[in-house]
């Protein structure tokens, strides 16, 4: 959890590059928890929100779009975990 406090952080303080570097260490670090994929999903759409002029033709716009697409895919995957999970203990 610690990797994701420290991301959180970063990502208050406008260092979104070493914000999104401790969410991804936070998922490689636990791949199930469920705060650090919200937490790069949130700092991902930050990246691809914000307007950037550059000459790379959209390229990293596109993969900023292609890493969001997969985190919310994880994001599904552990949602629908946690939702059986609960549903057994009920």
């Amino acid at each position: 959890m610690a990797w994701v406090l420290s991301a959180a952080a970063f990502q208050d303080l406008g260092q979104i590059d070493k914000a999104l570097a401790a969410f991804n260490k936070a998922t490689q670090l636990h791949p199930d928890q469920l705060p650090a994929w919200q937490g790069l999903a949130s700092a991902l759409e930050h990246e691809r929100t914000k307007t950037v002029l550059s000459t790379d033709n959209g390229t990293y716009i596109k993969d900023t779009c292609i890493k969001l697409a997969s985190v919310y895919t994880k994001l599904e995957e552990l949602v629908s975990r946690y939702e059986q999970h609960l549903l057994w203990h009920v």
